[in-house]
């Protein structure tokens, strides 16, 4: 998968690039929100999945993500938190695939980013091998 991570802490973000490519994804960083939906802007189409930090000085991870469905309804954004210890899956809306809480494991990104990939594969015509597709199932 191709996956934009923005998230304003560099140790974190780099920590996050490297395991994401250990997995074998292509990921690009960035440290604003604003950084991160321009590049969305420009290659919003090539972008499976936006790894997306919920607290940030730029933006707040609500307004980034508003700010991405309005250059694409189909964004698909995994949130990760540390501080927002209320939110849960049930309460994302559409586009929103997952909540990852700080801190987490290698394990739990995996799992996470698996569970991404699995919403994102829909059925193809009774061929049995699924096809990627923009858009959750």
């Amino acid at each position: 998968m191709k996956i934009i991570v923005i998230d304003d802490v560099e140790v974190v973000r780099i920590m996050l690039l490297q395991q994401l490519e250990s997995l074998s994804h292509e990921a690009t960083g960035f440290r604003t929100g604003r950084e991160g939906v321009a590049y969305y802007r420009d290659q919003g189409g090539d972008v499976d999945l936006v790894l997306l930090d919920m607290k940030m000085e730029d933006m707040e991870g609500w307004q980034c993500f508003h700010a991405l469905r309005e250059h694409d309804e189909k964004v698909r954004v995994l949130f990760s938190t540390g501080q927002e210890p209320n939110i849960t899956g049930n309460d994302l809306p559409e586009g929103g695939i997952g909540v990852l809480r700080k801190p987490y494991t290698f394990a739990d990104l995996s799992v996470a980013l698996a569970n991404a990939k699995l919403s994102h594969v829909v059925p193809d015509g009774g061929s049995g091998r699924g096809r990627e597709a923009r858009r959750r199932p």
